[in-house]
Formats: structure tokens, C-alpha cells, sequence
């Protein structure tokens, strides 16, 4: 995505960009972040960022320098203090101009995860807002559908989720991806949120995979050339979720929830509102905050962007889904 922080200095390269007032601008998305943040209380009470630069390239004039840098933070919201919310590897390439008097921000680019969903949704600015208005309110009345897994009572297990190993993995392997998986991250328009929330709970809680007979059906992971859609793809992984337990003795089973009733190792799965009408991001929860009347607070763990223990509401744009995890003996 291409920001452009000063509309004086694009000016001069206007002839270099097609303007579309579909596309939302670098200030519109400040617009957007900013409201979302007010909705939800996501002000900073403690910040503390750190630019690993890696590369700075001049050009032959020394008017223009192009910054490649990597963006990494630890902060405590408001909301969720004294918890220390963390952020990994944003890359960054920004090029900066000389205006004779200083050098000055003239494009930033970056993809993290508000970018990655308005580019996902095709959504204009006041599109935007109608959507986090509407998710706001099912927020505010929580709510959030609760469905029945289907067959759920007729699942015989033999195994228990480990929530603590849950949350083991995904601290290990938040900003740090495992070599014995594929990082998804390298695919074009795909995503690395699925595997991982899938790896949390396999490789950490022990829930086993399904039999692979039946490739891209079941939940399992055997190479980058074989595994099935439900462990990398979020609409799929929602589905297994729900549904998995009609089919498969093997693998997660969930009951669509409230996130005030989640718990460590349980998953929350996030809707923009867009054109394809799917789901966007998945997320699992990496610790929680006692709220009081046995009510609490979701901090979750992800990656692209590699997020821990950041406050759920930082997601929700539009439509969230708590999945709250079976198989445990607390349910």
C-alpha cells in the first residue's frame, strides 16, 4: 500500500499517479484508525517503539532517499493495563524528499493489518464507518450470534485441550515462525493468521489433526504441498469450527460464544465487511484480563502482522466471532 503523508509534495508526481477516489488516501486511514481507537479506548498509556533501519539509499542528486526499516513496539492500553501489548516486524520502505530546508516524509509503504483489510474490503471511507458503527453496536449489546456446533453432543474424545501449552506455543512462535511449518506470509494475497492459530492449537493444546485421506478436507498439515484449507484458510477454519465435529472424531471443536466468556487457547475470528462477504483474520486468545462477574477480557496473538497479547477490539472492524474451544473438562 502507498500512503501519501504530504498531498503538497505528491504534487510534483502527479504524473506518476492515477488518482481514484475509491482508493483511500494515507490521511483517510489515520481517519479511520483514529475513530476505531476512540470507539474502543485504545489509547496508549505506555509506548515504546524501536526502527530497525536496514538500508538507506540516496539518490545521485541527494534529493530523494529511499528507508527501508522494520517496525517493532511495545505498548500498554488503557484499556488492558498493566498488560504489555507487543508488535513485530512491520516492514516499512519510506521515501523521503528535500525540499531545500529539511528532508521531509513524501510516501510510506507498509502493509499491516488495517491496510490489509481495506484493500480486502473495496470499501470508501464512509463505507467504512457505517461498518464499524454496525460493529460497534453488536459490540456495545454484545450481540454476537450463538450457534450449535452440529453433532456436538455425539463427539466422543479422548484427549484435553492444553490451554497453558496453548498459550506456550503461541508466545514462542508469535514473532518467531516455526521452520516445520511454511510461512503462508510468502503467497500473494494469503496470510499466515490460520496456520498459526492452527499450530497453537495442535502443536501447543494437543488437539490431534484429522486423517489426511481426503485431501484439502479435515484439519491437518503435512508439507506446503499438502494440507487441508481448514488449518490455513480463515473461512474454512470457521467451518471446522462450527461444523468439523458432524465428520471428524480428530481436530478442533468450538461453540460460537461471547468474548466475555472466553479463555486462554480459545479463538476469535474477524469479519471487514466486504465485497466477498468472508471471513479475514484469525486470532487466538493469548491471555486474559478478570473483568469481574466472571466476565473477561480477550488479549490475543496473531500474525501478519506478529501481534501478543494485544487487546481483541484492536481487530474489530465489523463482525468478530468468539469460538470458544471444547474438549475441556471446565465445559
Amino acid at each position: 500500500m502507498t500512503n501519501n503523508i504530504y498531498p503538497d509534495l505528491s504534487m510534483v508526481f502527479a504524473e506518476n499517479n492515477v488518482m481514484d477516489d475509491s482508493i483511500i488516501t494515507e490521511a483517510e486511514r489515520l481517519e479511520i484508525e483514529l475513530k476505531h481507537n476512540e470507539m474502543y479506548g485504545l489509547k496508549y498509556q505506555k509506548y515504546d517503539y524501536l526502527l530497525d533501519i536496514s538500508e538507506v539509499v540516496f539518490s545521485p542528486n541527494h534529493v530523494k532517499a529511499t528507508v527501508n526499516l522494520t517496525e517493532n513496539h511495545d505498548v500498554v492500553f488503557t484499556a488492558t493495563a498493566p498488560t504489555i501489548s507487543k508488535m513485530r516486524g512491520l516492514e516499512h520502505e519510506i521515501t523521503l524528499m528535500n525540499n531545500g530546508s529539511g528532508w521531509l516524509i513524501f510516501e510510506d509503504k507498509y502493509e499491516d493489518y488495517i491496510w490489509t483489510l481495506l484493500k480486502k474490503s473495496n470499501l470508501s471511507k464512509r463505507e467504512v464507518f457505517a461498518a464499524m458503527e454496525d460493529g460497534y453496536r453488536s459490540f456495545l449489546y454484545n450481540n454476537e450470534a450463538k450457534k450449535t456446533a452440529i453433532g456436538i453432543n455425539n463427539v466422543v474424545t479422548n484427549y484435553v485441550y492444553d490451554r497453558i501449552g496453548a498459550r506456550n506455543y503461541a508466545a514462542t512462535y508469535w514473532d518467531v515462525y516455526n521452520p516445520n511449518y511454511y510461512n503462508f506470509n510468502n503467497i500473494p494475497d494469503t496470510g499466515d493468521c490460520a496456520n498459526f492459530v492452527s499450530q497453537v492449537m495442535h502443536e501447543g493444546g494437543g488437539i490431534p489433526e484429522t486423517s489426511d485421506d481426503q485431501p484439502t478436507y479435515g484439519w491437518y498439515y503435512n508439507s506446503v504441498q499438502d494440507y487441508a484449507s481448514a488449518w490455513t484458510g480463515v473461512p474454512s477454519m470457521y467451518d471446522f469450527l462450527l461444523n468439523g465435529a458432524c465428520c471428524w472424531e480428530e481436530g478442533p471443536k468450538a461453540l460460537l460464544s461471547s468474548t466475555t466468556q472466553l479463555n486462554i487457547g480459545d479463538v476469535i475470528i474477524f469479519d471487514m465487511k466486504s465485497v466477498g462477504g468472508t471471513y479475514d483474520h484469525a486470532t487466538v486468545v493469548s491471555s486474559v484480563q478478570d473483568m469481574g462477574n466472571w466476565t473477561y477480557f480477550p488479549l490475543v496473538a496473531a500474525h501478519n502482522d506478529n501481534r501478543f497479547d494485544y487487546p481483541f477490539t484492536y481487530y474489530q472492524y465489523y463482525g468478530t466471532y468468539a469460538f470458544r474451544i471444547i474438549n475441556d473438562p471446565e465445559y
